[in-house]
Formats: structure tokens, sequence, C-alpha cells
């Protein structure tokens, strides 16, 4: 049972929105939002190969790729149970507010917090 990724698919369903969650102390260096160049590939969830199509949005860190905006989250950073540092992360539609975004980002951290009785050291929301 892992209550980190719980609490941030609890949120998603309250919410309707699509979240991930990512270990940040397993990326390396500077996160980078970018476009991926065509048959870049990573390790998905399950090791499987994930290959990009050109111009496909992406997250990178200076060991690669890791998320996908249309094809998901690597290995590599994946939360476990005794993970301390993670980022939440909202997945925009065209139809999902910022007020909306934001609402279900503070329900997933609220509820990360309840489950793990804990504190947060720093919560931040990057818009």
């Amino acid at each position: 049972m892992n209550f980190i990724v719980d609490s941030v698919m609890i949120a998603e369903l309250r919410n309707a929105l699509l979240l991930g969650v990512h270990d940040l102390d397993r990326i390396a260096g500077d996160i980078v939002l970018d476009a991926a160049g065509e048959g870049e590939n990573f390790a998905g969830i399950g090791q499987r190969t994930i290959t990009t199509r050109k111009n496909e949005i992406v997250l990178r860190d200076s060991a690669g790729i890791w998320a996908s905006y249309t094809q998901g989250p690597d290995a590599r950073t994946v939360v476990h149970p005794d993970s301390k540092n993670v980022m939440i992360l909202g997945f925009f539609t065209p139809e999902t507010s910022r007020e909306v975004m934001i609402g279900g980002l503070q329900d997933a951290v609220d509820i990360l917090l309840k489950a793990g009785n804990g504190d947060a050291e720093e919560v931040l929301v990057i818009p």
C-alpha cells in the first residue's frame, strides 16, 4: 500500500483531474519542460519502454525523460511509501480552470498530510 499514491488518486477522483506524483529525490538536476524528438525512449512504470513522438511534451532532467504529458510517468521517479519529497503535477485540459486545478492540488496535499500524519516543511503551488 502506498498512501502517497492513494492520496493523489483520491484527489483526482474527487476533483475530476489528472494528477501525477513523482519523488523529487530521484530527479537528477534541473527539471526541464521540453518537446521531445521523434523516437526518444524512457522506461515507464512496469518497465515498459515508452517511445516519444516528435514534439510530444515531456519533463526531463539530466538523466533523461521522466514524464510524458500523453504517455505517462517513468519508473525512475516513482514514489515509494518512504518517499520524503514529492512533486504533485496537475495536467490541464482546455476545460480545466486554474482555480479548479489549484483546489485539486491543495486537496491532494491535504489528504496526503492527513494520511501521513505529518506536516510538510514546504508546500509550493507553481502555476
